[in-house]
């Protein structure tokens, strides 16, 4: 079974109270009413729009909406305080939520887990997709934990992979390639002695070689080439993007394309309505906690 159609069953039962985030144009309005109505239709969740379009108000009838001259920062707040159960980011701003979370939960870093799929069906855990994340050891060593305890939680079998900049057979050519080797290598045996699983392999640069052996998490060199790794699969490769969880927070926020499509905005809804159950699962599966 794919991830996505656990996600989906998860969601129907769970049926969770949900914001997904409206932007200011019309384009971003249409494919986030015609994302809330797929997902009611297919009984994901209880999906409420936040924005402050003033199109908006005509859907008022028809779905729960929530007016905000600051979506970005309610949207935040609204989760701390409970009144939703989950949020989707759908199209308003990144930055804005990025901030947000960084000042009202007093992080000093925020972490997402992307769900993938590719041009030929498979789906799977990838991280980092932020510029800014997997710059050390220690935070790719929370990708592979988070990603292991999600995977479990969806009652799932984790076979991790971590990527790097180069073959073994290039040590010596470059000290950054010559660093990403070493890194991966004590990521693997880290998370072996740490007990969080035994199924993870360094493949070295060939990502080609994860996917053939059916990886379902994908650990990139680092931010950087793991957002373009990202780009180039959605936005050149004919992939699909299912949401991004934010991790190790204690409020369940999915991240998302602005020019996300309809189908995104869709699996974010079931995903984030989904997260509140698996919350639960995956706090069981929590052996290892590695600090920042």
């Amino acid at each position: 079974m794919k991830i996505m159609d656990k996600i989906f069953s998860i969601a129907k039962k769970s049926k969770a109270k949900v914001l997904i985030g409206v932007g200011e144009t019309e384009d971003q309005v249409t494919r986030a009413v015609n994302a809330a109505k797929k997902a009611i239709d297919e009984g994901y969740a209880k999906v409420t729009l936040m924005g402050k379009h003033q199109t908006l108000k005509k859907y008022k009838d028809e779905f729960d909406v929530f007016m905000s001259s600051k979506p970005e920062e309610d949207m935040v707040r609204v989760l701390i305080e409970h009144d939703f159960d989950a949020a989707v980011r759908g199209s308003l701003g990144a930055s804005k939520i990025l901030l947000s979370l960084k000042e009202k939960l007093n992080l000093s870093k925020v972490f997402r887990l992307a769900l993938l799929e590719s041009v030929n069906g498979q789906q799977f855990f990838f991280a980092p997709v932020g510029i800014d994340e997997g710059e050390n050891i220690g935070e790719k060593l929370v990708f592979v934990e988070e990603g292991v305890n999600l995977i479990k939680a969806l009652g799932l079998e984790p076979k991790v992979a971590i990527i790097s900049g180069g073959r073994r057979d290039d040590i010596g050519r470059s000290p950054r390639v010559d660093r990403m080797l070493a890194d991966s290598e004590f990521v693997v045996s880290v998370t072996k002695d740490k007990g969080i699983t035994n199924n993870i392999k360094h493949y070295e640069i060939l990502i080609e070689n994860a996917m053939k052996e059916n990886a379902n998490i994908i650990i990139a060199p680092d931010g950087i080439s793991g957002n373009l790794m990202y780009r180039t699969l959605i936005h050149l490769g004919g992939g699909k993007s299912h949401g991004a969880p934010f991790l190790k927070i204690d409020i369940d926020l999915v991240d998302t394309s602005r020019a996300g499509p309809i189908s995104e905005y869709v699996s974010s809804i079931a995903f984030a309505s989904a997260l509140k159950d698996l919350r639960k699962k995956r706090n069981q599966h929590n052996l290892y906690t590695q600090d920042i």
